[in-house]
């Protein structure tokens, strides 16, 4: 809005409010001067922006910043048709509303803190507790006329999920990193970019760290990364396309410990640390992969070099590497732009850059050479398919 615009104001003898929830519940999720500006529209009933501004001593950005904290938090709906505003204002949410909402209540204990926390909500705690269900609570109507018993699944104010997508993490053995921060970007993520709890869940077991924690960093990567063009696999060697296959199949701890086992070697905790921070920083397992063939076959390392890596993996994110396919691409475009004048640096990068399918061929794990056709037996795929289903049944028990 700009100074000069006019605001209307929509419904506002059904708004019902208290000071007390405003300062307890509200200010500390929004500010003292959204707080403000809420109480001052209470009162008016037609007015300029810049009579607003001048009242509450503001500017007209501080303005704007208020009016979007209002609407965030459901306390305002502001409606134009290009010739002036309409607000609708809401009323706050009781004490006790407040706090069943899983999002709010955590919202205010991450602005708070825990001590604080606990103070409010046994200031609210009712002497007795109504235990008593709604009829819709307990019961649904089909369209055959007849009535079932439910159990309640709550949901947030937008419909995301929150209680069977910590379900499904617990049978995936997913956790957090830091719950109280990682569950209110996760609100975020489903709101920003209307997601389901189970379209939200795949990226977020797609993109989890190497402990088993989520990657929020990671999944906004994800879920923002512009989809590429992957080269066709026809411009492969045969060589190259097995690889790619590989990296696309096995976790990269697994393939690195499979190319060291075949020199007698093992992943070291110092390797550990340097997947886990690939990880953190949203490189793709396949990609991952790829590096790790990289360093120590093409480069004839023994072990993943830290520095070598984070120099390649940095080359890559910048590049926008994000598939088994254009890594290879990537180092391809090394031998292509070497020079003799290259500076030492970029030499120690680009050393043995050419794609050496005698190597891949030896190098790739050794359960992996055999043909494609051999590589699964009927009992594997029985068992296979067995884990499909024991994993649909999951997922259709936590959604129900």
């Amino acid at each position: 809005m700009r100074p000069a615009d006019q605001i209307n104001f929509i419904n506002k003898n059904r708004l019902a409010w208290s000071a007390d929830v405003l300062m307890r519940f509200y200010l500390p999720i929004i500010g003292r001067d959204a707080v403000a500006l809420y109480q001052y529209l209470t009162t008016s009933d037609s007015v300029r922006v810049s009579d607003v501004l001048n009242h509450l001593n503001i500017g007209i950005i501080d303005f704007n910043d208020c009016l979007d904290k209002l609407t965030a938090m459901n306390l305002l709906d502001v409606y134009t048709d290009r010739k002036s505003y309409q607000l609708e204002l809401k009323s706050p949410k009781n004490p006790n509303d407040f706090l069943a909402d899983e999002f709010y209540s955590r919202l205010l204990l991450s602005r708070v803190g825990e001590q604080a926390f606990e103070k409010i909500a046994e200031y609210v705690q009712p002497f007795e507790t109504k235990l008593s269900k709604k009829f819709s609570d307990v019961f649904k109507i089909n369209f055959s006329g007849t009535v079932e018993s439910i159990a309640e699944n709550k949901t947030d104010k937008n419909g995301f999920d929150l209680t069977s997508f910590q379900n499904i993490m617990r049978q995936r053995h997913l956790g957090f990193a830091n719950k109280e921060v990682d569950v209110l970007r996760i609100y975020e993520l489903a709101d920003k970019y209307n997601f389901d709890w189970y379209d939200l869940f795949k990226i977020a077991e797609k993109t989890a760290n190497a402990n088993s924690t989520i990657n929020i960093d990671a999944i906004i990567l994800e879920i923002t990364k512009p989809d590429e063009e992957k080269p066709d696999l026809s411009t492969f060697s045969p060589d190259e396309r097995q690889l790619i296959m590989i990296a696309k199949e096995v976790e990269p701890e697994v393939f690195l410990n499979s190319l060291k086992s075949q020199e007698g070697g093992f992943v070291t905790k110092q390797e550990r640390e340097i997947l886990l921070r690939l990880t953190r920083l949203a490189v793709e397992p396949e990609v991952q992969n790829i590096l790790i063939h990289y360093s120590l076959i093409q480069t004839a390392q023994s072990s993943l070099n830290e520095k070598f890596v984070d120099r390649v993996a940095n080359d890559w994110k910048r590049n926008n590497v994000s598939s088994a396919e254009l890594a290879l691409k990537r180092i391809e475009s090394f031998k292509e732009n070497q020079t003799s004048n290259n500076s030492k640096t970029n030499n120690n990068y680009k050393q043995n850059n050419s794609f050496d399918s005698t190597k891949s061929s030896a190098k790739v794990p050794e359960w992996h050479n055999e043909t494609t056709k051999n590589m699964t037996t009927d009992q594997d795929l029985l068992a296979l398919e067995k884990l499909r289903q024991e994993a649909l049944k999951d997922i259709q028990g936590v959604g129900d």
